[in-house]
């Protein structure tokens, strides 16, 4: 992985290009401004996960991932559930089944308690913007 560093202007100037560069070799991402990185074609966070469930023999079913960033796109939509958090992006906020509280305000933690509380009832409520503060 290669990690690019500057401001966000100079980032987006010259993102598109290096994608042409780098096709079908690296495919390009970015986790937080002024960050872009390079990974090896075909890695991602989804991979990643993949490849741990396949080693533990598990499910995606049994799966559930959170995210704020371009870097988790692929997890979210490789897992059962996966779960936007209030900060993240509109792009991952729309291809999440649910959205809990910002980084910030703990919210990995309280979507665990919503999503556990909820299926202690043998339901599943995801957390989302309307309910995710109690």
């Amino acid at each position: 992985k290669l990690i690019l560093l500057g401001s966000q202007q100079k980032l987006l100037s010259i993102r598109d290009s290096l994608e042409l560069v780098v096709e079908n070799i690296a495919t390009l991402t970015t986790a937080v401004p002024g960050m872009l990185e390079v990974l090896p074609f075909g890695a991602s966070k989804g991979v990643g996960v993949l490849k741990l469930l396949q080693h533990f023999d598990l499910p995606t079913d049994n799966c559930i991932a959170f995210g704020d960033g371009e870097n988790d796109i692929e997890m979210l939509q490789f897992v059962k559930v996966g779960v936007a958090m209030q900060n993240a992006k509109p792009l991952l906020k729309s291809i999440a089944n649910g959205i809990t509280l910002s980084n910030d305000e703990d919210g990995v933690a309280h979507g665990i308690k919503l999503i556990l509380q909820s299926m202690e009832k043998n339901t599943l409520v995801l957390p989302m913007q309307s309910n995710c503060v109690e």
